[in-house]
């Protein structure tokens, strides 16, 4: 099993409303009241919180930028986003969902179709020579192929969802790989859900061959 030692991590979930909310009916100023008195509320900058509303039907959006824009919060007439960037190890991780189900307890009010949570991941092999051996598979068929990745799918039957995963080159370094994932399920989010999909995460990593490592705490942490 080769290493791949994670640097960086994207996650974003995604709740789609069953019918499209009209602006009569959002709530906005209820959910924001919310925000700003939870746990994230000491880190919103109230003057980059923004609301845009064309007419009183369903041209309106609401961002609300968190953690000095590494977070955000974003709120349509078709689903709830809520997206965390530039998380770098396990206990900014725990920060992460210790935040992310509160606010979506406050943000979601109106009946879901369907909960999405999409990870991306950028990480480092554990040599050159690991790197290369796995893209061999790919750069081997000729025609000029110099890197490749491969998509899996899998289902979740226990969470009525299913998981997507791919791995492709990351460009920024020269043996570095591109993590991407999916989870859909038709069940609300919950901390065993997104432990399940953590797992998940890993199988199929495992399944290419590689052992992710998320480091507990970078250095500058400490």
């Amino acid at each position: 099993m080769r290493k791949l030692q994670i640097t960086e991590i994207m996650l974003q979930t995604q709740a789609e409303f069953q019918f499209p909310v009209p602006f009569s009916e959002a709530v906005l100023t209820e959910i924001v009241k919310g925000v700003c008195m939870s746990s994230v509320g000491p880190f919103i900058n109230l003057q980059d919180v923004s609301l845009s509303s064309d007419d009183e039907l369903f041209a309106y959006d609401l961002t609300v930028p968190m953690f000095n824009g590494s977070a955000e919060l974003f709120i349509d007439p078709h689903n709830v986003r809520v997206t965390f960037k530039q998380v770098r190890n396990g206990e900014q991780m725990k920060v992460m969902i210790g935040h992310l189900l509160p606010l979506l307890k406050i943000a979601v009010r109106h009946p879901v179709r369907r909960n999405a949570v999409t990870v991306w991941a950028t990480g480092i092999a554990e040599s050159v020579e690991a790197y290369r051996d796995y893209m061999h598979q790919f750069t081997s068929q000729g025609q000029g192929i110099v890197s490749g990745g491969r998509i899996l799918i899998s289902q979740m039957p226990e969470w009525s969802g299913e998981f997507r995963f791919a791995t492709e080159k990351w460009v920024a370094h020269d043996h570095g790989l591109f993590l991407s994932s999916q989870a859909t399920t038709e069940k609300e989010l919950s901390v065993e859900l997104l432990q399940a999909m953590g797992g998940k995460f890993n199988e199929l990593a495992a399944c290419e061959t590689w052992e992710v490592v998320v480091p507990q705490k970078t250095p500058y942490d400490a």
